[in-house]
């Protein structure tokens, strides 16, 4: 079996410990380098406000769009200008290609842009309204701009975060609701049934995919993207002459991370 990571279209070499100058020019050339893989799209420079990105799948904006008089309530406690500010998003962003999907990364952008909305107080208030994808993301990207001089109030903030993420984790109003298991045995039936039925070629063509996503997820529990990159040469005989299925998979728990992926462009 396969591994197709997303993320393994890329990797990352952007690790820092700190924001500096140095950091920026770095992040400056290794969005060049991005761009010359595909993955930051042509026309697109490190200056501008939106990053046009791919990952062979989806095309995804990254926009660095920030609002300069929301940021202004944070510039004397993160002691950095707006387009400095900006340029240290572009940086963390960088920093996280290739360990994050391009949509984690867009929302990581959404984050920041709704966190500089609230006010500092509203923020570490007890009953704060963040509506926040990943707190983890935002709160690396904090502890990047600490200082001596503002390291109590960036503290404040992160406690505050992580308060916010304790509270929404063990929240279970977001999980899927099932149907009974007795659904799924009648729908298994019903199609086997109509497979075997006598149906025209045409008709048993269109129901092809449909019924091949029944069976293999029967078995394999597939999400809807592996499912549809199946590569078009999926099959291969073994040494004992068995055939095997190739499927493709967005993430193997415990498998080799890095070391193994797919090009989309080659496989089809």
């Amino acid at each position: 079996m396969y591994i197709n990571l997303a993320e393994n279209l890329f990797t990352s070499n952007l690790n820092f410990l700190e924001m500096d100058s140095l950091s920026i020019s770095f992040a400056e050339k290794q969005f060049l380098e991005y761009q010359k893989t595909g993955i930051i799209k042509d026309g697109c420079s490190f200056k501008d406000k939106v990053w046009f990105t791919t990952n062979e799948y989806a095309n995804i904006g990254l926009y660095f769009d920030f609002n300069r008089f929301s940021y202004k309530k944070y510039e004397s406690i993160f002691g950095l200008s707006f387009d400095k500010f900006t340029n240290f998003v572009k940086a963390y962003s960088l920093s996280i290609l290739g360990k994050n999907v391009l949509g984690s990364i867009e929302n990581t952008l959404l984050d920041i842009k709704h966190f500089l909305e609230i006010e500092y107080d509203d923020v570490c208030g007890e009953n704060a309204d963040l509506r926040l994808y990943s707190v983890n993301r935002l709160e690396d990207f904090l502890f990047l701009l600490v200082t001596d001089e503002n390291s109590e109030k960036i503290d404040h903030l992160i406690k505050a975060l992580d308060a916010y993420a304790s509270i929404h984790s063990s929240s279970d109003s977001d999980q899927r609701e099932l149907a009974d298991f007795d659904s799924y045995l009648d729908f298994d039936d019903i199609i086997n049934d109509y497979w075997k039925s006598d149906i025209s070629k045409e008709e048993r063509l269109f129901y092809y995919p449909l019924y091949i996503w029944w069976i293999l997820t029967a078995v394999i529990p597939l999400r809807p993207r592996e499912f549809l990159l199946i590569e078009r040469n999926c099959l291969f005989k073994d040494s004992t002459g068995i055939y095997n299925l190739k499927i493709r998979r967005n993430q193997l728990k415990g498998g080799p991370n890095g070391q193994l992926s797919h090009k989309i462009a080659y496989s089809y």
